[in-house]
C-alpha cells in the first residue's frame, strides 16, 4: 500500500528541532505530478514524494545525511516549494529553494531561502531516475510515514485456504502483523499474527 504522503496534498508533516527522519524513495511509490512541478524541478519525477513544513524562519536547511541500499546506485534528489492549493489539489508551484541532484548517492544541503514565517511549504523527494533508497535528513522529525513499506503483496488460493506471503523494504519498530479474515468483505475477524522484524532497512520475508 503506498504511504500517505506518496500524494501532494496529504504530506508527512516535518518539525523542525532535535533529530532526525529516516525515510525511502519507495519504488512502489507513483509519479505524482500535480500543476507545474515537473517543470519548475531539475529532473525527471518517477517515484515523488511529499513532506510538509512550517516556516519558522526566514531560512530552512535540510542537511541529507545518509542514501543508503539504493537499488540502482542513482541516489536521490530534492527540492522544496511554495504551493497554491485550488479546491485541496496542489495547483501551483514556486521554487524556494536550491535543487538537490548529485547523481549518486553523494550526500547534501537542501537550502531553502526567502520563506515567509508561519508559512507552508512542501519538500519533495524522488528517487533520481526511479532508484528505491533509504535516506536520513538531520534537524527534523516526522510524522505521517507508514512504518512499514511492503514492496510485494501476494495470496495463492490452495486447497484448504489461501497462502500468503509478503515482503518488506523497511520497517520501523514494527511488533506484528495480524491476519484478518471476512466472509463478506465487511467484517473481519483476527485468525493469527506474525512477528515483525522490529526496526530494520533490509527486504524480509513473510508468510
Amino acid at each position: 500500500l503506498p504511504a500517505n504522503n506518496d500524494y501532494c496534498p496529504s504530506p508527512a508533516i516535518l518539525t523542525q528541532g532535535a533529530g532526525n527522519f529516516s525515510a525511502t524513495t519507495d519504488v512502489t511509490f507513483t509519479a505524482d505530478q500535480p500543476g507545474n512541478v515537473s517543470s519548475e524541478f531539475c529532473g525527471s519525477i518517477e517515484n515523488n514524494s511529499w513532506y510538509q513544513f512550517t516556516a519558522t524562519a526566514t531560512t530552512a536547511s535540510f542537511p541529507i545525511t545518509s542514501v543508503t541500499g539504493c537499488v540502482s546506485g542513482f541516489g536521490i534528489q530534492a527540492h522544496v516549494y511554495s504551493v497554491t492549493y485550488t479546491a485541496g489539489c496542489c495547483t501551483g508551484f514556486t521554487s524556494v529553494s536550491n535543487c538537490y541532484k548529485p547523481g549518486n548517492t553523494t550526500l547534501g544541503t537542501v537550502n531553502a531561502t526567502g520563506l515567509t514565517v508561519g508559512n507552508t511549504y512542501l519538500l519533495m523527494i524522488d528517487g533520481n531516475a526511479g532508484d528505491g533508497c533509504e535516506f536520513t535528513i538531520s534537524g527534523w522529525t516526522a510524522t505521517g510515514i507508514l512504518p512499514v513499506e511492503i514492496i510485494s503483496f501476494n495470496g495463492v488460493n490452495e486447497e484448504f485456504g489461501v497462502a500468503l506471503s509478503w515482503k518488506t523494504l523497511s520497517e520501523v519498530n514494527n511488533d506484528y502483523y495480524e491476519i484478518l479474515h471476512s466472509r463478506d468483505g465487511l467484517n473481519y475477524e483476527s485468525i493469527g499474527k506474525v512477528t515483525g522484524a522490529g526496526s530494520t532497512t533490509e527486504q524480509h520475508v513473510y508468510s
